[in-house]
């Protein structure tokens, strides 16, 4: 009968992530694989996917496969939600990838931004490494219980990296 029939058609979600799976063979391994891991990122600025994904001409690729790349008037490209969500879905994100994008946040100023990304790329050591390395001046402007977060996020690393808590101190005098 025709409710079987329903029942039996796959939802929305598993008919996009079908069509992504399927779009994303047509990909070679590599774009694919780094398409995987920009999907864990973005939005990024366009300037730095090819460096962040170590491919040449990656959002030219993945639009030429017809994955939705949205490349946007800031100069930012992005995935809209759910087909972000189904390429996430074929792989974690790999911690030389959080590093590179890490680097271009932090060439950027986004020195916060990069260290929440290695934190949850599960690069602790990484993350107190790099807000040690920030200068008193870009310290001054982190707010404290922004700092304090990200402190407790570190953790144990920190004992390695005694500036950035330094850092933590000066910004509780601040607060």
């Amino acid at each position: 009968d025709v409710q079987d029939e329903l029942d039996r058609m796959p939802t929305g979600t598993t008919m996009l992530g079908d069509l992504v799976a399927t779009t994303m063979s047509h990909l070679s391994t590599d774009t694919g694989r780094a398409l995987g891991q920009i999907a864990h990122l973005v939005p990024l600025p366009l300037d730095s996917l090819d460096r962040i994904a170590v491919v040449d001409d990656l959002a030219g690729q993945v639009a030429r496969a017809g994955i939705p790349f949205d490349l946007r008037r800031d100069g930012y490209a992005d995935l809209t939600g759910p087909v972000r969500e189904a390429i996430v879905a074929h792989a974690p994100l790999a911690p030389e990838s959080a590093r590179r994008a890490a680097e271009v946040w932090t060439e950027r100023g986004e020195h916060v931004r990069a260290i929440r990304l290695l934190i949850t790329a599960g690069d602790p050591d990484r993350a107190a490494e790099l807000l040690a390395s920030v200068g008193s001046d870009v310290a001054a402007r982190l707010d404290y219980h922004e700092l304090q977060a990200i402190v407790a996020a570190i953790g144990p690393p920190l004992r390695r990296h005694p500036r950035a808590l330094l850092h933590l101190a000066r910004s509780c005098e601040a607060a």
